[in-house]
Protein backbone atom coordinates (compact mmCIF):
# COMPACT_ATOMS: atom_id res chain seq x y z
CA UNK A 1 0.00 0.00 0.00
CA UNK A 2 1.32 3.43 -0.86
CA UNK A 3 1.47 5.83 2.03
CA UNK A 4 0.59 9.51 1.56
CA UNK A 5 3.60 10.35 3.66
CA UNK A 6 6.97 8.66 4.08
CA UNK A 7 8.11 7.92 7.62
CA UNK A 8 10.83 10.48 8.30
CA UNK A 9 12.36 11.32 11.65
CA UNK A 10 14.58 14.13 10.30
CA UNK A 11 16.77 14.42 13.34
CA UNK A 12 19.82 15.97 11.71
CA UNK A 13 18.02 18.14 9.20
CA UNK A 14 15.81 19.75 11.81
CA UNK A 15 18.76 20.79 13.92
CA UNK A 16 20.81 22.12 11.01
CA UNK A 17 18.79 25.37 10.81
CA UNK A 18 18.89 26.10 14.52
CA UNK A 19 21.99 27.50 16.19
CA UNK A 20 20.73 26.62 19.67
CA UNK A 21 21.12 23.14 21.15
CA UNK A 22 18.24 20.81 20.34
CA UNK A 23 15.88 19.93 23.14
CA UNK A 24 16.20 16.15 23.14
CA UNK A 25 13.73 15.79 25.98
CA UNK A 26 10.87 16.17 23.52
CA UNK A 27 9.55 13.90 20.83
CA UNK A 28 11.23 14.24 17.46
CA UNK A 29 8.74 15.43 14.80
CA UNK A 30 8.54 13.82 11.38
CA UNK A 31 6.13 13.53 8.48
CA UNK A 32 5.29 9.85 8.16
CA UNK A 33 2.84 9.25 10.98
CA UNK A 34 5.30 7.81 13.52
CA UNK A 35 7.71 9.65 15.80
CA UNK A 36 10.50 8.64 18.15
CA UNK A 37 10.06 9.83 21.72
CA UNK A 38 13.57 10.62 22.96
CA UNK A 39 12.49 11.74 26.41
CA UNK A 40 15.02 10.75 29.05
CA UNK A 41 12.29 9.01 31.02
CA UNK A 42 13.79 6.89 33.83
CA UNK A 43 10.78 4.59 33.59
CA UNK A 44 12.04 3.44 30.18
CA UNK A 45 15.45 2.37 31.45
CA UNK A 46 16.57 -0.54 33.62
CA UNK A 47 20.27 -0.91 34.26
CA UNK A 48 21.82 -1.03 30.77
CA UNK A 49 18.61 -1.52 28.76
CA UNK A 50 16.73 1.53 27.48
CA UNK A 51 13.58 1.35 25.36
CA UNK A 52 12.51 4.43 23.39
CA UNK A 53 8.89 4.30 22.18
CA UNK A 54 7.84 4.92 18.60
CA UNK A 55 4.44 6.62 18.66
CA UNK A 56 1.94 6.78 15.78
CA UNK A 57 -0.42 9.63 15.02
CA UNK A 58 -4.17 9.16 14.57
CA UNK A 59 -4.03 9.00 10.77
CA UNK A 60 -1.40 6.24 10.81
CA UNK A 61 -3.45 4.20 13.28
CA UNK A 62 -6.63 4.66 11.23
CA UNK A 63 -4.88 3.69 8.01
CA UNK A 64 -3.73 0.42 9.59
CA UNK A 65 -6.89 -0.33 11.58
CA UNK A 66 -7.23 -3.81 10.04
CA UNK A 67 -3.93 -4.85 11.65
CA UNK A 68 -5.59 -4.71 15.07
CA UNK A 69 -7.27 -8.03 14.24
CA UNK A 70 -4.01 -9.91 13.71
CA UNK A 71 -2.71 -12.15 16.47
CA UNK A 72 0.84 -13.29 17.12
CA UNK A 73 2.27 -16.79 17.14
CA UNK A 74 2.36 -17.03 20.93
CA UNK A 75 -1.39 -16.42 21.23
CA UNK A 76 -2.17 -18.65 18.25
CA UNK A 77 -0.29 -21.63 19.65
CA UNK A 78 -2.50 -21.51 22.73
CA UNK A 79 -5.55 -22.10 20.54
CA UNK A 80 -6.73 -25.66 19.81
CA UNK A 81 -7.40 -24.87 16.15
CA UNK A 82 -3.85 -23.77 15.41
CA UNK A 83 -0.72 -25.89 15.22
CA UNK A 84 2.72 -26.16 13.66
CA UNK A 85 4.00 -29.56 12.55
CA UNK A 86 7.01 -31.04 10.81
CA UNK A 87 6.61 -30.92 7.03
CA UNK A 88 5.69 -34.39 5.84
CA UNK A 89 8.02 -35.73 3.11
CA UNK A 90 6.23 -36.28 -0.17
CA UNK A 91 7.02 -39.42 -2.15
CA UNK A 92 10.21 -40.19 -0.22
CA UNK A 93 11.05 -41.89 3.04
CA UNK A 94 13.20 -39.01 4.15
CA UNK A 95 13.51 -35.40 3.04
CA UNK A 96 16.36 -33.48 4.63
CA UNK A 97 15.22 -30.31 2.86
CA UNK A 98 12.13 -30.38 5.04
CA UNK A 99 14.29 -29.45 8.04
CA UNK A 100 14.06 -25.81 6.96
CA UNK A 101 10.31 -25.85 6.36
CA UNK A 102 7.41 -26.39 8.77
CA UNK A 103 3.71 -26.74 8.02
CA UNK A 104 1.39 -24.24 9.69
CA UNK A 105 -2.28 -25.13 10.12
CA UNK A 106 -4.50 -22.18 11.02
CA UNK A 107 -8.11 -23.26 11.45
CA UNK A 108 -9.00 -20.20 13.54
CA UNK A 109 -10.85 -17.12 12.32
CA UNK A 110 -7.82 -14.89 12.91
CA UNK A 111 -4.96 -13.93 10.61
CA UNK A 112 -1.83 -15.08 12.44
CA UNK A 113 1.39 -13.07 12.21
CA UNK A 114 4.58 -15.13 12.38
CA UNK A 115 7.54 -12.86 13.04
CA UNK A 116 11.07 -13.60 11.96
CA UNK A 117 12.78 -14.59 15.21
CA UNK A 118 9.83 -16.41 16.80
CA UNK A 119 11.18 -19.62 18.37
CA UNK A 120 9.01 -22.74 18.64
CA UNK A 121 9.81 -25.76 20.80
CA UNK A 122 9.16 -29.39 20.03
CA UNK A 123 8.89 -31.29 16.78
CA UNK A 124 12.05 -33.12 15.87
CA UNK A 125 14.09 -30.07 16.87
CA UNK A 126 13.43 -26.49 17.98
CA UNK A 127 13.16 -23.94 15.16
CA UNK A 128 13.24 -20.21 14.54
CA UNK A 129 10.90 -18.57 12.03
CA UNK A 130 13.09 -17.31 9.16
CA UNK A 131 10.94 -14.47 7.81
CA UNK A 132 7.83 -12.45 8.56
CA UNK A 133 4.63 -13.97 7.22
CA UNK A 134 0.87 -14.04 7.81
CA UNK A 135 -1.20 -17.21 7.77
CA UNK A 136 -4.77 -16.33 6.75
CA UNK A 137 -7.78 -17.68 8.66
CA UNK A 138 -8.68 -21.30 7.85
CA UNK A 139 -5.52 -21.93 5.84
CA UNK A 140 -2.59 -24.33 5.70
CA UNK A 141 0.80 -23.17 4.45
CA UNK A 142 4.53 -23.75 4.82
CA UNK A 143 6.85 -21.54 6.86
CA UNK A 144 10.61 -21.19 6.25
CA UNK A 145 12.63 -21.87 9.39
CA UNK A 146 16.12 -22.55 10.70
CA UNK A 147 17.10 -25.09 13.32
CA UNK A 148 18.17 -23.72 16.71
CA UNK A 149 18.84 -27.13 18.28
CA UNK A 150 21.66 -28.85 16.45
CA UNK A 151 21.93 -32.03 18.51
CA UNK A 152 18.43 -33.51 18.21
CA UNK A 153 16.38 -35.00 15.39
CA UNK A 154 13.69 -37.02 17.07
CA UNK A 155 10.39 -36.33 18.73
CA UNK A 156 10.44 -35.89 22.50
CA UNK A 157 8.00 -38.17 24.27
CA UNK A 158 7.27 -35.48 26.85
CA UNK A 159 6.21 -33.14 24.05
CA UNK A 160 3.77 -35.57 22.51
CA UNK A 161 0.70 -34.41 24.43
CA UNK A 162 -1.43 -36.99 22.68
CA UNK A 163 -1.12 -39.67 20.03
CA UNK A 164 -2.37 -37.40 17.26
CA UNK A 165 0.26 -34.77 18.04
CA UNK A 166 3.01 -37.35 18.13
CA UNK A 167 1.94 -38.78 14.79
CA UNK A 168 2.52 -35.46 13.00
CA UNK A 169 5.42 -34.31 15.21
CA UNK A 170 3.54 -31.24 16.39
CA UNK A 171 5.28 -28.34 18.10
CA UNK A 172 3.82 -27.92 21.57
CA UNK A 173 5.55 -24.81 22.86
CA UNK A 174 6.27 -21.21 21.97
CA UNK A 175 9.55 -19.98 23.45
CA UNK A 176 9.81 -16.25 22.69
CA UNK A 177 11.46 -13.95 20.17
CA UNK A 178 15.17 -14.70 19.79
CA UNK A 179 17.87 -12.19 20.66
CA UNK A 180 18.54 -9.34 18.29
CA UNK A 181 21.92 -10.72 17.25
CA UNK A 182 20.37 -14.09 16.36
CA UNK A 183 17.51 -12.40 14.49
CA UNK A 184 20.04 -10.35 12.54
CA UNK A 185 22.03 -13.49 11.68
CA UNK A 186 18.89 -15.17 10.36
CA UNK A 187 17.90 -12.10 8.35
CA UNK A 188 21.28 -11.25 6.86
CA UNK A 189 23.02 -14.61 6.35
CA UNK A 190 20.12 -17.01 5.75
CA UNK A 191 22.67 -19.71 6.54
CA UNK A 192 22.02 -22.65 8.88
CA UNK A 193 25.66 -22.99 9.96
CA UNK A 194 25.83 -19.29 10.81
CA UNK A 195 22.64 -19.67 12.84
CA UNK A 196 24.07 -22.62 14.78
CA UNK A 197 27.29 -20.70 15.41
CA UNK A 198 25.37 -17.71 16.78
CA UNK A 199 23.22 -19.96 19.00
CA UNK A 200 26.41 -21.50 20.38
CA UNK A 201 27.92 -18.08 21.03
CA UNK A 202 24.85 -16.86 22.94
CA UNK A 203 24.39 -19.98 25.07
CA UNK A 204 28.12 -20.18 25.81
CA UNK A 205 28.23 -16.53 26.91
CA UNK A 206 25.44 -17.29 29.39
CA UNK A 207 26.97 -20.58 30.59
CA UNK A 208 23.94 -22.37 29.16
CA UNK A 209 25.52 -25.07 27.00
CA UNK A 210 23.35 -28.18 26.83
CA UNK A 211 23.29 -31.66 25.33
CA UNK A 212 21.41 -30.73 22.16
CA UNK A 213 22.98 -27.29 21.64
CA UNK A 214 19.53 -25.70 21.85
CA UNK A 215 18.89 -21.96 22.04
CA UNK A 216 16.17 -22.74 24.57
CA UNK A 217 18.94 -24.16 26.76
CA UNK A 218 19.18 -20.61 28.12
CA UNK A 219 16.57 -21.83 30.59
CA UNK A 220 19.25 -24.06 32.14
CA UNK A 221 21.29 -21.05 33.23
CA UNK A 222 20.08 -19.87 36.63
CA UNK A 223 22.04 -16.63 36.34
CA UNK A 224 20.49 -15.80 32.98
CA UNK A 225 16.95 -16.67 34.08
CA UNK A 226 17.28 -14.60 37.25
CA UNK A 227 18.69 -11.57 35.42
CA UNK A 228 16.03 -11.81 32.72
CA UNK A 229 13.27 -11.96 35.33
CA UNK A 230 14.41 -8.65 36.82
CA UNK A 231 14.17 -6.89 33.45
CA UNK A 232 10.80 -8.50 32.70
CA UNK A 233 9.34 -7.36 36.02
CA UNK A 234 10.63 -3.84 35.50
CA UNK A 235 9.34 -3.34 31.96
CA UNK A 236 6.02 -5.09 32.49
CA UNK A 237 3.25 -2.67 31.53
CA UNK A 238 5.62 0.28 31.08
CA UNK A 239 3.97 1.44 27.84
CA UNK A 240 0.37 0.56 28.69
CA UNK A 241 -0.58 4.13 29.54
CA UNK A 242 1.22 5.70 26.59
CA UNK A 243 -1.19 6.12 23.69
CA UNK A 244 -0.54 4.74 20.20
CA UNK A 245 2.85 3.12 20.76
CA UNK A 246 3.63 1.00 17.69
CA UNK A 247 7.24 0.06 18.37
CA UNK A 248 10.47 0.73 20.22
CA UNK A 249 14.13 1.44 19.66
CA UNK A 250 16.16 -0.78 22.01
CA UNK A 251 19.47 0.46 23.43
CA UNK A 252 22.07 -1.53 25.36
CA UNK A 253 24.35 0.95 27.10
CA UNK A 254 25.89 2.97 24.29
CA UNK A 255 24.99 0.40 21.62
CA UNK A 256 21.70 0.42 19.73
CA UNK A 257 20.32 -3.11 19.40
CA UNK A 258 17.68 -2.26 16.82
CA UNK A 259 14.08 -1.22 16.32
CA UNK A 260 10.76 -2.89 15.63
CA UNK A 261 7.72 -1.06 14.25
CA UNK A 262 4.27 -2.59 13.92
CA UNK A 263 1.23 -1.45 11.96
CA UNK A 264 -1.08 -0.86 14.90
CA UNK A 265 -0.85 -0.25 18.68
CA UNK A 266 -2.92 -3.38 19.37
CA UNK A 267 -0.53 -5.54 17.36
CA UNK A 268 2.43 -4.03 19.20
CA UNK A 269 0.81 -4.81 22.56
CA UNK A 270 0.30 -8.42 21.50
CA UNK A 271 3.89 -8.79 20.31
CA UNK A 272 5.70 -6.80 22.99
CA UNK A 273 5.80 -9.40 25.81
CA UNK A 274 7.58 -11.93 23.58
CA UNK A 275 9.65 -9.27 21.83
CA UNK A 276 10.88 -7.93 25.16
CA UNK A 277 12.70 -11.24 25.67
CA UNK A 278 14.71 -10.49 22.54
CA UNK A 279 16.05 -7.16 23.79
CA UNK A 280 16.64 -8.49 27.30
CA UNK A 281 18.68 -11.43 26.02
CA UNK A 282 21.00 -9.01 24.22
CA UNK A 283 21.24 -6.80 27.31
CA UNK A 284 22.06 -9.72 29.61
CA UNK A 285 24.47 -11.40 27.19
CA UNK A 286 26.41 -8.22 26.39
CA UNK A 287 25.95 -6.00 29.43
CA UNK A 288 27.06 -2.51 28.41
CA UNK A 289 27.31 0.10 31.19
CA UNK A 290 28.22 3.09 29.02
CA UNK A 291 25.84 5.91 28.04
CA UNK A 292 24.58 6.47 24.52
CA UNK A 293 25.71 9.70 22.91
CA UNK A 294 22.74 11.56 21.40
CA UNK A 295 24.66 12.24 18.19
CA UNK A 296 25.10 8.49 17.78
CA UNK A 297 21.34 8.07 18.08
CA UNK A 298 20.91 10.81 15.46
CA UNK A 299 23.15 8.93 13.03
CA UNK A 300 21.42 5.62 13.70
CA UNK A 301 17.99 7.12 13.13
CA UNK A 302 19.18 8.65 9.86
CA UNK A 303 20.16 5.14 8.76
CA UNK A 304 16.80 3.85 9.99
CA UNK A 305 15.02 6.50 7.92
CA UNK A 306 16.91 5.50 4.79
CA UNK A 307 16.02 1.85 5.29
CA UNK A 308 12.36 2.72 5.90
CA UNK A 309 12.15 4.89 2.79
CA UNK A 310 13.35 2.18 0.40
CA UNK A 311 10.85 1.07 -2.22
CA UNK A 312 10.41 -1.80 -4.62
CA UNK A 313 12.76 -4.78 -4.25
CA UNK A 314 14.89 -2.88 -1.74
CA UNK A 315 11.91 -2.34 0.59
CA UNK A 316 12.54 -4.30 3.80
CA UNK A 317 9.12 -3.70 5.34
CA UNK A 318 6.76 -6.67 5.55
CA UNK A 319 3.34 -6.26 3.94
CA UNK A 320 0.18 -8.32 3.99
CA UNK A 321 -2.59 -7.58 1.50
CA UNK A 322 -0.89 -4.31 0.63
CA UNK A 323 -0.64 -3.14 4.25
CA UNK A 324 2.64 -2.68 6.10
CA UNK A 325 2.62 -5.02 9.11
CA UNK A 326 6.14 -4.99 10.54
CA UNK A 327 9.53 -3.40 10.04
CA UNK A 328 12.71 -4.33 11.88
CA UNK A 329 16.06 -2.60 11.65
CA UNK A 330 19.27 -3.73 13.34
CA UNK A 331 22.58 -2.01 13.97
CA UNK A 332 25.30 -2.79 11.46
Amino acid sequence: MKFKNILLLALLALGACNTEPADTSKSVPQTGGVQLDRSDNPEWRHENLRLLPLVADASFVAEHAAAANYIGLKDAMAMPKFRIVEKKPFGRFDDHGAVNVLTVENRTNHPVFLMSGDVVKGGNQDRIIAEDMVVPPVAITDAPVFCVEQGRWQYREEDSGDAAAKKVYAFKGYYNVASGELRRTVKETKNQHEVWAKVGSITSANDATNGTSAYTGLEDSEAFVEARAQYLRYFDGKFDELENVVGVVAVNGNQIIGADVFAHPDLFKKQFPALLHSYITDAVTHKNRETLNESKLDMWMADFNQAWAKKGKADQKFYDQGMMIHFSHFSK
